[in-house]
């Protein structure tokens, strides 16, 4: 058990089937509970530690509690598209060929930033609290679609974002050959690697 703060917790989940702590004992707590204060975890505990009071209470009974899920690899300007009627079934590179027309005609900052708050939505109620984004799209004219999809995030307040590197321009052909698999964090040019948090968890 980590020990919770004297003062009341701001949440407590508690009751889980099962909560995997995923440290480095691998601990797995039957009936376990975890406090969150201030936006980060204060304590955790089996169903035989004692549980801090805290403000809101949540049951996980009959739940699995873990850590946020990672997404490594998403294109979320891809939500405006993906039910597409002609492209549900086609093989990946008449896929492209088809819908990168569509996207470099289309993309502004109003659909970049609809298609990525619906997609970190979908995303966090998935149970995944930190995505990196391949945006490599950028027609002249869009505006500035990374500000905008950071405004996105910024609507949410469970899920951390990182960015791949710029990869082409519009207005090119689509890629072929094999991307940098590299990542820089959100936030203003020239900023250090690393990750940026647009959460409070």
């Amino acid at each position: 058990m980590t020990e919770p703060n004297s003062a009341a917790a701001d949440l407590l989940v508690s009751d889980a089937r099962l909560l995997a702590t995923v440290d480095e004992q691998g601990r797995e707590l039957a009936g376990g509970w975890l406090a969150i204060t201030d936006g980060l975890i204060s304590g955790i505990g089996a169903s035989t530690d004692p549980q801090p009071a805290a403000s809101r209470v949540i049951s996980a009974q009959d739940c699995l509690v873990t850590p946020g899920l990672v997404n490594t690899h998403h294109h979320l300007y891809q939500n405006l598209t993906r039910a597409y009627g002609p492209m549900t079934s086609a093989p990946l590179f008449e896929w492209l060929q088809e819908l990168y027309p569509l996207w470099t005609a289309n993309l502004d900052e109003e659909a970049v930033h609809v298609a990525a708050w619906v997609g970190l939505a979908e995303l966090a109620l998935s149970g995944c609290t930190t995505s990196s984004d391949h945006h490599y799209i950028h027609p002249a004219g869009a505006g500035d679609l990374l500000a905008a999809e950071i405004a996105a995030a910024h609507r949410l307040t469970s899920v951390t974002m990182y960015r791949a590197p710029k990869l082409h321009r519009a207005n090119r052909a689509p890629p072929t050959g094999r991307q940098s698999r590299r990542s820089r964090p959100w936030g203003q040019a020239g900023a250090r690697p690393g990750r940026q948090h647009w959460s409070q968890y």
